[in-house]
C-alpha cells in the first residue's frame, strides 16, 4: 500500500520526517528519479539486517582533508570520481540507502539545528547530513555498501533542473560536509576516517568484509532468508569473469525497466489501444538499448 504524506515545509529534511510510524524497523530511503533490481535491493537489506544501527548504501562518496593558507584543517567533498581514484569511502548517498526507522527520528528531533537550517536554506546536503548523523550516533562507524556488482544497477533518469547541476553545488557540498563534521565532534582526531571501497580479488562481488563469510549459504536460512540469498548471490557472481557480471547487471536492468514500462503502460493507455504493438516497440527499444556498449554500466 502506497502511502503519501504531505509536510508543510517545502524542505529536503522532510524527506527524513516520517509522519506515520512505519510499520518497519528499516526504511529505504530513494530518490524519486532512482530504480533498481529487486535483486540489488535485497543485497543491500540482507546487509542491513545483519547491522540495523548502520547505514546500508549503495553510491559511496569520501570526504578529503587539507590544510589551508590560514593553517586551518579543512575537510572537503570528494564526488564519485576521486572516491573511485582512492578506493577509499567514509559516506553514502541516501539516494537508495536503508537507514533505521529511529535515525531518520532523532535526524528530525536531535539534529544540531545548525545543520537542519543549512539543508533548508540551500536545498542540498540531506545527504551527507544523514550520513554523518548516523556515524556520529555510532561511534564513528562507518556506513556500508551493497555488494559492487548492486552498485552498478543504477537507473537514473536525467532532468535539467537536478540539484547536482546548479551553480556553486561542489562548494556547497564542501561547506556541508566540513561544517557538520566539526558541529558533530567527528573532526576530533581519530574519531572518524575513510574505508577501503573496494578491495578483494573479484571486485564484483565484495567490496567490504561483512562478518558473512564463512557461513554456508544451506544453513544461513535459519538465520534470514534475506541473507542465505545474497551468499548464493555472492557465490554466484563469484564464478564468473567481469564481462559475464556485466552481462548479469544487463538483464537484470533490462527486466526491471521492461516490468516498470509495462506498468506505466497498463495504467495511461486508452481503451481500444493495441498494447500488445506498444509492448513489442517497448521490447525492440529496450533491446537495442542494453545491446549498446558496456561502458555505461562500468562507470
Amino acid at each position: 500500500r502506497i502511502q503519501v504524506e504531505l509536510h508543510s515545509d517545502n524542505s529536503l529534511n522532510a524527506r527524513f520526517d516520517i509522519l506515520q510510524d512505519p510499520p518497519t524497523a528499516g526504511v529505504l530511503t530513494q530518490d524519486d528519479d532512482v530504480v533498481r533490481p529487486c535483486e540489488a535491493m535485497d543485497a543491500g537489506f540482507a546487509l542491513w539486517t545483519m547491522n540495523p544501527e548502520r547505514m546500508v548504501g549503495f553510491d559511496a562518496r569520501s570526504h578529503g582533508v587539507h590544510v589551508n593558507e590560514q593553517g586551518e584543517e579543512k575537510w572537503s567533498y570528494v564526488p564519485l570520481s576521486g572516491t573511485q581514484k582512492t578506493n577509499q569511502y567514509s559516506l553514502v548517498l541516501t539516494r537508495f540507502a536503508f537507514v533505521h526507522k529511529d535515525h531518520m527520528s532523532s535526524y528530525t528531533k536531535q539534529m544540531p539545528a545548525a545543520i537542519r537550517e543549512r539543508v533548508s536554506k540551500n536545498l542540498n546536503c540531506e545527504d551527507i547530513a544523514m550520513s554523518l548523523w548516523v556515524s556520529a550516533q555510532t561511534n564513528g562507524q562507518l556506513p556500508l555498501l551493497a555488494d559492487a556488482w548492486a552498485f552498478h544497477t543504477q537507473m537514473k533518469l536525467t532532468s535539467d533542473a537536478a540539484i547536482s547541476t546548479t551553480s556553486g553545488h561542489k562548494v556547497l557540498r564542501n561547506n556541508c560536509v566540513n561544517d557538520f563534521a566539526d558541529w558533530l565532534g567527528l573532526k576530533t582526531k581519530g574519531a572518524f576516517s575513510t574505508g577501503e571501497w573496494v578491495h578483494g580479488k573479484n571486485k564484483h562481488s565484495m567490496p567490504q568484509q561483512w562478518g558473512s563469510e564463512g557461513i554456508d549459504p544451506d544453513q544461513a536460512v535459519t538465520r534470514s532468508t534475506h541473507l542465505a540469498a545474497l551468499l548464493k548471490r555472492r557465490e554466484y557472481f563469484g564464478g564468473m569473469n567481469q564481462e559475464e557480471v556485466y552481462q548479469e547487471i544487463r538483464r537484470m536492468k533490462l527486466e526491471t525497466e521492461r516490468t516498470t514500462l509495462y506498468l506505466m503502460l497498463q495504467r495511461t493507455v486508452s481503451k481500444g489501444v493495441d498494447t500488445e504493438t506498444m509492448r513489442a516497440r517497448i521490447d525492440q527499444q529496450l533491446n537495442r538499448k542494453y545491446m549498446r556498449s558496456n561502458t555505461e554500466y562500468r562507470e
